[in-house]
């Protein structure tokens, strides 16, 4: 079931900015990853073949048909990849951010790898230590 509803954000005394709010059973579209752009995607791609069928051919049937068939092959296609990015680009950031705490935890100790040359001995620190 869709649920609409219409807010104003007040934008300095110029006027009102009216916000239209679209949820499905108890979420927000907008906040879904990848819905907004797939479905512009879909919409502009289902329109563009439905014209350009209908110019070569003049037959409206025809022409909705391939508009309809290009809107949902384009969306569905298009949603499957958009999601498929967005979980691979969300695994990556969950796991750079666990190597940047194990980085913060690990600094200083002897489990620190990072500045450690490919022999595995430390580069001494201080030139005192080399001298001896």
């Amino acid at each position: 079931m869709f649920v609409t509803s219409r807010h104003s954000e007040y934008l300095d005394c110029e006027g009102a900015k009216s916000v239209f709010k679209v949820s499905l059973h108890g979420r927000q579209l907008s906040s879904i990853p990848c819905f907004r752009q797939t479905y512009l995607t879909g919409i502009g791609s289902g329109l563009a073949a439905g014209l350009t069928t209908f110019m070569m051919t003049s037959r409206p049937r025809t022409a909705s048909h391939v508009a309809f068939g290009t809107f949902f092959t384009t969306t569905l296609g298009y949603w499957f990849y958009c999601r498929y990015t967005f979980a691979r680009a969300s695994f990556h950031h969950r796991q750079l951010k666990h190597a940047m705490k194990q980085h913060i935890l690990t600094e200083g100790t002897d489990d620190d790898v990072v500045g450690v040359p490919e022999g595995g001995a430390a580069p001494p620190t201080r030139p005192e230590i080399a001298d001896a």
